[in-house]
């Protein structure tokens, strides 16, 4: 993957949002689902990765924690983080 797993809103954009609400990360939940799906759609560098039917895909296949990050301001989601945790015997515990 040539982009960063990390998508967020561009910096000037997010700084003049500051004033209408709080920062906060959270796990994502299944009533925000929508909203990651919608905000990956829309973002000019979401890419299948940082799509839920990739989460899907990977749950559904290897027994792997999900860590998706959901970064909001007030009730505007400015960025997520999709990522597992994988356990090996060889590597130990990453997020990846």
């Amino acid at each position: 993957m040539s982009t960063s797993a990390l998508l967020m809103a561009t910096p000037a954009r997010a700084t003049a949002q500051s004033a209408h609400g709080t920062r906060k990360v959270r796990l994502l939940t299944s009533q925000r689902r929508t909203v990651w799906e919608q905000y990956v759609t829309q973002h000019p560098e979401g890419t299948l990765f940082h799509t839920l039917g990739w989460h899907d895909a990977v749950a559904h296949s290897f027994p792997h924690e999900d860590v998706y990050l959901l970064a909001e301001r007030g009730e505007r989601v400015v960025g997520v983080l999709p990522m597992f945790l994988v356990s090996s015997r060889l590597a130990g515990r990453m997020l990846t």
